[in-house]
């Protein structure tokens, strides 16, 4: 079985996946126990995993995104999968075809503009929201994701969804067969799965008090940050990095570094998927590096995208 991402998302991994699980199995020495996930996204090497087994005597997974809808979504698709569904079929059903048509294209807009509103209202009020409030804020994203330009996720300062409507005069419909085996395959492990909305220092502070998981032999962190300037095979403009109203900038691409440093040697085993450019490799230059393959399917002009070399850093000082 093939689990797919159910957003489209910058930086996704899922064409890389395969490669980076690839490179988690060969060094990890047994199965893994902890799974930790900061930058969760849409969640690519988590569902290759899933789908490969290597989660299957894992104890406990630890999934978290700085991205407050994004994590109501994963726990809608985890745990409310059918209501879900429900209501994302709603406004697929309801919203005015997405065509070329000057007339047709205004009223997908102004519907899109609509469901953006009613998203952003919901996410400004989410500490007080209830069930019924978390589900259609997780269907509106779901829909909005293959509504809105290129699938990103784009911030005010304030926090404000702000991405635009698609221009090309299409939707991009989310598989919801894809999400129902997603949901399936999750609720199958025997370990329990933790949705958080925190940094990633946050996520790996959590890990270091190894007692609070069950103090467990074999422990995977994998991390998949903004990245850092853009890789040395590319013609891309510049990354994007404006998930959040916070950014990711290089004095926090140092801050992990340091805690790939810190943890080198121990046995807790951390990856981290940058750039690959001269930048990122002197930045991780003391510790093991490897070039994965990915695709560039997300860039400011076609030209842009395609296959690059991306860097994976592995927390083993090299030698």
């Amino acid at each position: 079985m093939s689990l797919r991402p159910f957003l489209t998302w910058v930086g996704g991994k899922r064409r890389a996946a395969e490669d980076i699980l690839a490179h988690i199995e060969a060094y990890t020495e047994g199965p893994i126990e902890l799974y930790v996930e900061p930058f969760l996204g849409g969640g690519a090497v988590f569902l290759r995993a899933l789908c490969e087994n290597a989660l299957d005597l894992c104890d406990h997974i630890a999934l978290s995104d700085t991205n407050p809808g994004l994590i109501v979504l994963w726990s809608r698709v985890l745990w409310h999968t059918e209501e879900l569904i429900a209501q994302y079929n709603e406004h697929v059903r309801k919203a005015p075809d997405f065509a070329d048509s000057t007339n047709e294209y205004a009223a997908a807009e102004a519907y899109y503009n609509a469901r953006r509103r009613d998203y952003n209202s919901i996410l400004d009020r989410l500490e007080h929201a209830g069930d019924a409030d978390l589900t259609k804020l997780a269907s509106l994203l779901l829909w909005i994701n293959g509504a809105c330009h290129s699938g990103l996720y784009r911030t005010t300062r304030g926090g404000v969804f702000n991405t635009p409507v698609r221009k090309d005069g299409t939707f991009s419909a989310r598989d919801v067969e894809n999400i129902r085996a997603i949901a399936r395959l999750a609720g199958n492990l025997r370990g329990e799965i933790e949705l958080t909305v925190r940094s990633y220092e946050d996520a790996l502070d959590a890990v270091d008090g190894l007692e609070d998981y069950g103090d467990p032999d074999h422990v995977v962190i994998y991390m998949d940050p903004p990245y850092l300037g853009k890789s040395i095979d590319t013609t891309e403009s510049k990354p994007f990095v404006g998930y959040t109203a916070a950014g990711f900038d290089i004095y926090d691409q140092a801050i992990l570094a340091s805690h790939m440093l810190r943890t080198a040697g121990s046995h807790v085993m951390m990856y981290t998927s940058n750039a690959n450019n001269r930048e990122t490799q002197k930045l991780y230059g003391l510790l093991t590096q490897y070039q994965i393959a990915d695709t560039r399917n997300i860039s400011r002009s076609a030209k842009t995208r395609g296959k690059v070399k991306d860097l994976l850093v592995l927390n083993h000082i090299a030698g």
